[in-house]
């Protein structure tokens, strides 16, 4: 069975994609809904044993992308995403608050800038009601960069980037506010922070006004900590007692088998090589309980998160709503292997030592769950191999998607988002906005993806982040990995890839190919000049984090 024949392409679906007069409804409304820690693999359409039937069905009458890709990490692809940017643009190219590089560095100065717009700003001048709900993670402690205050008409949010998804990032006895529109609201009985998120986003679209409106919908799910509900947990018991190799290689061999990966893509190594993340049967029984635990609990957030998506879908639909919105889903980076000098994953300090999913247990899954979820790539989340910055993509818009069930397998990146919802919306981007010239849209559109059309490409797509490097044109990819994790003291050599014959960079052909290696540096260079990477940033950063 290929991917094709998976995702269910209908004969009704290809006559209306053939057909000339077909027309794309006015204005829709957009939903686009961020994953956070979310790998390659991790849905059933992209070849996970996760039940995930809300987003496969979205997948199955929509749009599926192959080769979409994020900023590598939380705060850089959300500002990209809300920008439409590249991250140093927008000025977020490292973290936020402390952990931001040096303020006085434009692109680091860990906020968004005054320079950009944001999707609620631009959404909300082209006529859109504008909602957001979920993480925010862009300038979370500084007022003017709240999403009350960057164009968002209606806001629910939790603070921080990770935290206890039962109190609101806060711990027991400690719970911490979240804010609605600006107010500060403490955790309720029975909070849970994906159901919170979703049903947020749920009561401000039945609150809206008589216009279009766009949701941003930011869900902490599957971040750590592991935190699932005991329901959710169950359905899961046992699946994982037959560890990391076996289930990495199923996802593969079902990623094959429905066409979404080449068979003569060679998966990436457990341990990328280094032997890190050591075999299965290597580890103690009672280890191998405890670690089949953890992905259970992982593979329960993320059935959680599908819930909430039926659940949103389902009250689009009898609003009589669903037809005409876009929803776009994503994540904001491949999955998590922090801390990465742990490849079994770890209860934090300030765990209590619960059971693992409880709200007293405070858990990471570790490099080793961490490669399955992102199957066949190489690396995880803050390097920039494929491991790091690819992302699955579903669009789904029953009346402006003629191309039901299809695949698109040209790259993309986030910062393409703004520019699709202002493509479909009959929007413009603004020149200036509130007397400050503003910098021009970096993302281009995939709407024509929507009417099985080929979209623009860019002319390549490039990463920076503490050190970890790349650049990708057309089927050429050179990439480089920092040494260092926070220190980003210097980078690492290049590797050159073949990423349409090799995607899950085995065959590093730079020592054979220096004149490319030339070339696509001296390009990459040019890309960091244009947004502001500053190369080597150990004699200033800051060492707050």
């Amino acid at each position: 069975m290929d991917l094709f024949g998976f995702i269910g392409i209908s004969l009704a679906g290809m006559l209306c994609l053939m057909s000339a007069g077909a027309a794309t409804p006015q204005r829709p409304n957009i939903i686009v809904i961020l994953a956070d820690d979310m790998g390659y693999s991790d849905l059933g359409c992209y070849g996970s044993e996760i039940h995930t039937p809300q987003l496969d069905g979205l997948a199955k009458n929509g749009v599926l992308f192959t080769q979409f890709y994020n900023a590598a990490r939380c705060c850089p692809s959300r500002a990209s995403i809300l920008t439409g940017l590249y991250p140093h643009q927008a000025g977020i190219g490292a973290m936020i608050g402390d952990s931001a590089m040096n303020a006085a560095i434009p692109a680091y100065q860990g906020s968004l800038n005054h320079t950009c717009v944001t999707m609620g700003e631009a959404m909300k001048l082209n006529g859109y009601h504008t909602m957001a709900s979920g993480k925010w993670h862009v300038g979370d402690t500084q007022e003017e960069m709240m999403p009350y205050r960057r164009g968002f008409d209606r806001s629910f949010f939790t603070p921080g980037g990770a935290g206890n998804y039962y109190f609101c990032g806060g711990e027991s006895g400690r719970p911490k506010p979240c804010k609605v529109d600006g107010k500060d609201v403490m955790p309720w009985e029975g909070f849970y922070d994906t159901d919170a998120v979703f049903d947020y986003a749920i009561r401000f679209i039945g609150e809206r006004p008589d216009a279009p409106f766009f949701a941003y919908v930011t869900p902490k799910a599957p971040h750590w900590p592991l935190h699932a509900k005991e329901e959710d947990i169950a359905k899961y018991k046992g699946m994982y007692d037959c560890g990391w190799d076996v289930v990495r290689g199923q996802r593969h061999e079902k990623q094959v088998k429905i066409g979404l990966v080449p068979k003569d893509w060679k998966p990436a190594p457990r341990g990328d090589g280094e032997g890190a993340v050591p075999a299965w049967d290597s580890l103690s029984k009672d280890k191998q309980r405890e670690m089949a635990a953890k992905m259970e609990v992982y593979a329960a957030q993320v059935d959680c998160l599908d819930q909430n998506v039926g659940k949103l879908v389902a009250f689009l639909k009898k609003e009589g709503l669903f037809d005409n919105t876009l929803i776009i889903f994503l994540a904001d980076n491949g999955a998590c292997a922090e801390p990465e000098d742990e490849p079994l994953g770890k209860d934090w300090k300030d765990g209590k030592g619960g059971p693992v999913g409880s709200p007293t247990s405070f858990a990471s899954y570790g490099r080793c769950w961490a490669e399955v979820s992102n199957t066949p790539f190489r690396l995880w989340k803050q390097k920039v191999h494929e491991g790091g910055i690819s992302t699955p993509l579903i669009a789904s818009w029953p009346l402006g998607i003629s191309a039901k069930g299809s695949v698109n397998r040209q790259p993309g990146h986030l910062m393409d988002i703004m520019a699709t919802c202002l493509d479909v919306s009959g929007g413009t981007y603004p020149a200036e906005y509130k007397g400050q010239k503003i910098q021009p849209l970096e993302g281009i559109s995939f709407a024509p993806v929507f009417k099985g059309l080929e979209r623009e490409e860019h002319k390549e797509i490039a990463w920076e982040h503490f050190a970890n490097r790349g650049i990708r044109s057309g089927k050429w990819k050179l990439v480089s990995q920092s040494p260092d994790k926070w220190t980003n003291a210097k980078p690492g050599p290049w590797e050159l890839y073949d990423v349409e014959a090799d995607r899950t960079e085995m065959n590093n052909l730079a020592a054979a190919m220096p004149e490319k290696v030339k070339q696509m540096e001296a390009r990459y260079m040019d890309w960091a000049a244009h947004v502001g990477v500053v190369e080597n940033t150990a004699d200033w950063r800051k060492k707050k984090h």
